[in-house]
């Protein structure tokens, strides 16, 4: 990704710059919905949206000419996904509308490591707009879990997962090991709440801060998630498994089954 950087910039300010045109449709950033939002920038741009049960791994298309502009999404996607395919679109549709005129997406497009500039930009653009980071930072203020969050907005957990990642590299200058650190602490204790053996307020990106984020990290390191001694310790609570893969595994068992 780093390869990319001044495209990254580019999609994340284009995106900014699109929040800034329609945040005032955003009611209660508490109850915010990708789908509401996306489908409100859609309608006021113009652009006509419509659906088709594709049989391969074709998300969705964007197509514009003289008369008009059109984004087709596959039916028979899951609602998140369909989230992330109009976003992934609309990002073609600002960003790349006057050097191409039409786009076909397939789910290789639409992942954190696809290699073409254009869907780089595309995704992270669809990531800024699915989820603000206004947003983002209200829903954490008020102390959201990490499955609020998705069910509330309407996001998949990996988009989620990596907006998060995304949030904390840019207002504390992280490094993408150490704001993925902070989010498995945060996804794991989500996935802890849920199955009422841990509160998700355990989680240490509730006391984060620019003045503590050093030792917050060095904190998470020691303890190390791979190893749940420190986090069960923290949390008063005898892990079931003392297997040193535990924490990862239920982690990826949330992202990705």
């Amino acid at each position: 990704m780093t390869l990319y950087h001044r495209e990254i910039k580019e999609a994340i300010s284009t995106a900014y710059a699109v929040y800034k045109q329609y945040k005032n449709i955003i009611k209660n950033p508490l109850t915010f919905r990708a789908d509401g939002f996306v489908m409100q920038i859609l309608y006021s741009e113009g652009i006509y949206v419509d659906s088709h049960a594709f049989s391969s791994d074709l998300c969705g298309l964007f197509h514009v000419d003289e008369y008009e502009k059109t984004i087709v999404f596959n039916s028979n996607q899951p609602v998140e996904r369909r989230n992330f395919t109009l976003g992934h679109e609309l990002g073609h549709y600002f960003i790349h509308s006057e050097m191409q005129s039409q786009f076909t997406d397939r789910t290789k497009d639409l992942v954190d490591n696809s290699i073409k500039p254009f869907e780089i930009q595309a995704n992270v653009f669809a990531s800024y707009t699915l989820l603000p980071k206004d947003v983002l930072e209200e829903m954490l203020y008020a102390k959201y879990s990490f499955h609020r969050i998705k069910k509330v907005v309407k996001i998949s957990k990996e988009a989620l997962f990596w907006r998060l990642v995304n949030h904390l590299i840019e207002v504390y200058d992280f490094s993408s090991g150490e704001a993925i650190l902070i989010t498995n602490d945060y996804l794991y204790y989500s996935i802890k709440k849920l199955n009422n053996e841990a509160h998700h307020l355990n989680a240490q990106i509730f006391r984060l801060s620019l003045s503590n984020k050093e030792s917050i990290v060095e904190y998470l390191r020691n303890s190390d998630i791979s190893n749940l001694t420190g986090i069960y310790n923290q949390g008063n609570i005898k892990p079931k498994n003392n297997s040193p893969k535990r924490a990862i595994d239920i982690i990826k068992d949330s992202l990705f089954n």
